[in-house]
Parts: C-alpha cells; structure tokens; sequence
C-alpha cells in the first residue's frame, strides 16, 4: 500500500511539473511589440531631435506638434512636454514614454490641456547606457492612438 501511494505521488510531482513547464514555457505569450536592441549597437538617426526643435507627427489628417520644456532632455531631471494640433480629442490625452533600447519600465501620465496645449511633466529614469531612446505614445484614455516620438537622452 505504501509503495503504491509513493509511485502514485512521484506520478503527480512529475506530471505538475511537466505542466508547469508547459504554461510558463510554452503558452507563455511572447512580447512581440518591442525588440531591444543590444546596447553596444548604434541607434539609428531619428527623423527628428527633440532635443534640438519641436517636432511634428501626422495623425490622421491633422499635424501634431510637440515639443520639450528641456533642450537638451536630461535623466532624473523634470522635463514637460507640449502637444498642440489635435482638434477632435476629448480632453483624456494621456502620454505613456517608455525605453526602447532598454527595458525601464513605462511612465505613464496624464496630459492637461490650457487652451490648444495639452501639457504634461515627467522625471525620466537613468540607465547605464551612453545613449538611451525612449518612445512617447499618445493615448485617448486607455485607447492608443497610433501616434508617437522617438526621442534620445545622453548620458
């Protein structure tokens, strides 16, 4: 009897721990969204430097503009962003920045609006790159709205 309760519990430790393994390894859904790149790769050139101008990106038929308080953008220091150009948003703009070079974490905030402006601050992590990029996307609420800025940060 009591060999038969011992293969039987070897039994189940073994066929939890192959399903354990299924679900974490197999099912696991894989983040198919952002590819870091390695840190030692150079980054491509952006199309435009916040650091350097306001930057404008098209988002349906409208040009939206953006631009930062801090030129250039520095980590662990408070930097603002403004947004002009949206003319059909209710007034739930919320601006999610987040790493891609390297994983830090998203930042995620909501936007006040004065005016046409929408505005919003954040304070942006340090990392042990020379170089880090982040990606600020712009939400309606909870909605992505497909628009976006790449931006760099020096060390």
């Amino acid at each position: 009897m009591n060999m038969r309760v011992l293969i039987l519990l070897c039994i189940a430790l073994i066929s939890g721990v192959a399903c354990a393994w299924i679900v974490f390894m197999v099912l696991q859904p894989k983040d198919s969204q952002l590819v870091y790149q390695e840190s030692n790769t150079p980054l491509p050139p952006l199309p435009c430097s916040l650091n350097a101008s306001v930057c404008t990106i098209t988002y349906q038929d409208s040009v939206i503009s953006i631009e930062s308080s801090m030129r250039p953008i520095q980590a662990m220091r408070p930097v603002t962003f403004f947004i002009k150009g949206f003319s059909n948003l209710s007034d739930d703009l919320v601006l999610k920045v987040y790493g891609l070079n390297m994983e830090m974490g998203t930042i995620i905030t909501q936007a006040t609006k004065e005016g046409d402006t929408y505005q919003a601050t954040i304070n942006l992590g340090t990392c042990s790159l020379q170089t880090m990029r982040y990606r600020l996307a712009l939400y309606e609420g909870a909605k992505p709205l497909g628009a976006f800025i790449d931006f760099d940060v020096e060390q």
